[in-house]
């Protein structure tokens, strides 16, 4: 059983500025424009961490 809820920290990219965010679990399955600017993420549950590199969008 984990000590934390099911709650991501991110590092979000809004384009005018960074910010680390918890983000509930739900909000991070519900919502694929917000996944499309994570810089980071770590599960705070279980550990889980991944880094995103940004690509040329162009």
């Amino acid at each position: 059983m984990c000590e934390y809820p099911k709650v991501f920290l991110i590092t979000y990219d809004d384009g005018n500025s960074e910010q680390v965010l918890n983000v509930p679990h739900r909000l991070y399955d519900s919502d694929i424009e917000f996944r499309k600017n994570i810089i980071s993420m770590k599960c705070l549950c279980c550990g889980f961490e991944s880094n995103f590199q940004n690509e040329d969008k162009s």
